[in-house]
């Protein structure tokens, strides 16, 4: 994965496209990761706001690298909630 880290320009403003972010229209979940030296956590509940659904790990910054399947059980979790509503 590290040959494939790329930087991401940050952003205050809409999307490039001016198109509207998804949680607007979409649910969402944010997961918290309480170990991530690159978004403190603070920082990261402050994001979190905008989503439906939060939930806070004991993981770093890249849990879909580090527990995949926790990753895949939280989606699979959200498909089953979507899929019934």
């Amino acid at each position: 994965m590290i040959a494939r880290l790329r930087s991401i320009p940050g952003t205050d403003g809409p999307p490039i496209d001016g198109a509207d972010p998804a949680w607007r229209a979409a649910p969402s979940t944010y997961v918290v990761c309480g170990r991530d030296q690159a978004i403190h956590p603070d920082a990261q509940r402050t994001m979190a706001r905008h989503a439906d659904h939060v939930v806070e790990w004991d993981a770093d910054h890249s849990p879909f690298l580090s527990d995949p399947a926790r990753v895949a059980t939280l989606l699979a979790e959200l498909a089953a909630v979507s899929a019934t509503s």
